[in-house]
């Protein structure tokens, strides 16, 4: 979990000295070129936002620092961090995009336009999705889709965990609304991103306030045996570190840090009580080798009885997505579940940082070689996020879908390439026999023009009639799917 940020205040405003504070911790681990490009940028906002506040009452310029102090803490290059105190430019007043690419960059520029794009797409879209089914998960295509630049998606969850962490200080509607929409696609694109420490903590928030009794329940059953939990956490922490060191190997033992939101899931869907989840009571085990990994297992094994069925060997047989790591789950001393994973430290490095997400094994819906095509690049840049991928990787990644949206907010799907025929045939077959003509984002096009991701599209029909026939013409350019031909 992204640990709250420290050296800014919770709420309120934030005072010159706390600014200069903030940016003087930055410079152990990014250069005096890089904090002094970060620094005009917060002078840059600070002019722009005097007197305003976040929705959830917050300063803005304070509100826009907590932003840049989450995507420092999961390590992100200094051009995020820009992006992200300059992100509230766009949608105020006077937004000059020239101006801004002169001053910070043209990347920066393009992160700007399109995070604030991203993030009215993400409401209207969750609004007209309804709940997990195939219009969410169209939304969250679009996105992916959207995002060339996987730093943009970064920038817009880094916010959205900040208005969640303040969300106590909205009205209960709005509450309701905007945990909604974090859980159906803010929580869920940090899963296949892999951003575990953003997705754990966006999904406690979201049940905390969607499901409140049972999210107050979970919690008073964790809290009220949390010390005799921890007693015994203690208890094999010390056992396991005692038979490390016998063994010689160097390993940094923890518990394994619970989410009320993944117990909860998981006591729904294996229909069992809070005492018979196994990871309620868990312990990691990071070491340096592969091999001090199994060394490690048959320590555990040795020590406690190990549950039949519990054991997964991820690193013999990685996930689809690359995650690796040793799971097993063993019988306490007190006849009680405990788990425990063992892992390298370069495997845990990966794992929290995004590069090995488990977005497949969580969400799979059907193989999609496409969108795991996209987030497989972008989990590469994330893997080495001092370099931007050139030109060659963009256009070898490059969408071959398009996501576009009714008026209504709903997301249809449908190869790059297509037009306001095809959009309007994948509507109903009937909007498609009356197509005459279309708009997008308010705008009247061709039937002709290919769309483009993003826009919302509404088709202009007619009372009655039918489908020209020149539509079927294959050099009119009227139709790119088979559907709106047949």
């Amino acid at each position: 979990m992204v640990s709250p940020v420290s050296l800014l205040p919770r709420d309120g405003d934030v005072t010159p000295a706390q600014v200069e504070a903030w940016l003087a911790s930055l410079r152990g681990h990014r250069g005096a070129a890089d904090v002094e490009r970060l620094r005009g940028a917060v002078a840059e906002a600070a002019a722009r936002h005097t007197g305003e506040t976040m929705p959830d009452g917050t300063g803005k310029l304070l509100g826009l620092l907590q932003t840049a102090d989450i995507l420092n803490g999961l390590k992100l290059d200094t051009e995020t961090l820009v992006a992200a105190v300059l992100s509230e430019i766009p949608r105020g007043p006077g937004f000059d995009r020239q101006a801004i690419a002169s001053r910070y960059g043209e990347r920066v520029a393009d992160m700007l336009a399109l995070g604030s794009r991203i993030r009215d797409l993400s409401a209207s879209g969750a609004r007209g999705g309804g709940d997990e089914g195939s219009g969410v998960e169209a939304l969250r295509r679009l996105l992916l889709g959207l995002a060339d630049d996987v730093r943009v998606l970064l920038v817009v969850l880094a916010k959205r965990l900040r208005l969640m962490r303040g969300l106590h200080r909205l009205e209960r509607e709005a509450q309701l609304t905007v945990a909604r929409e974090t859980r159906l696609v803010h929580a869920p694109l940090a899963n296949r991103l892999g951003i575990w420490q953003m997705k754990w903590e966006l999904e406690d928030l979201s049940l905390r306030y969607l499901e409140p009794e049972t999210y107050k329940e979970l919690a008073r059953q964790l809290d009220g045996k949390r010390r005799e939990r921890e007693d015994f956490i203690a208890d094999v922490i010390g056992r396991l570190q005692a038979e490390c060191r016998m063994h010689d190997i160097n390993a940094e033992i923890s518990g394994r840090p619970k989410h009320i939101y993944s117990i909860w899931k998981k006591m729904q869907r294996k229909r069992v009580g809070f005492d018979q989840v196994f990871d309620v009571r868990a312990v990691r085990v990071l070491v340096d080798t592969v091999a001090q990994c199994y060394e490690v297992l048959g320590i555990v094994h040795g020590l406690w009885r190990p549950v039949p069925g519990e054991f997964d060997d991820y690193i013999a047989r990685p996930k689809g997505n690359g995650y690796s790591s040793l799971h097993t789950a063993v019988v306490g001393d007190d006849g009680r579940p405990l788990e425990v994973q063992v892992r390298t430290r370069e495997m845990h490095e990966h794992a929290e940082r995004g590069v090995a997400a488990h977005w497949r094994y969580k969400e799979s819906r059907g193989a999609d070689a496409d969108l795991e095509r996209r987030v497989h690049w972008m989990r590469r840049w994330l893997e080495n996020s001092d370099d931007v991928p050139d030109e060659g990787d963009e256009s070898e990644f490059e969408a071959r879908r398009i996501y576009v949206l009714t008026p209504q907010g709903r997301v249809i799907e449908l190869p790059k390439g297509a037009t306001a025929v095809d959009f309007a045939y994948a509507i109903h077959t009937s909007v498609g026999h009356r197509c005459r003509g279309a708009k997008a984002d308010g705008r009247i096009i061709t039937l002709t023009q290919p769309l483009e991701s993003g826009q919302t599209v509404e088709i202009l029909t007619a009372k009655e009639g039918g489908p020209s026939r020149d539509w079927l013409n294959p050099h009119s350019g009227y139709l790119a799917t088979a559907r709106a031909r047949n």
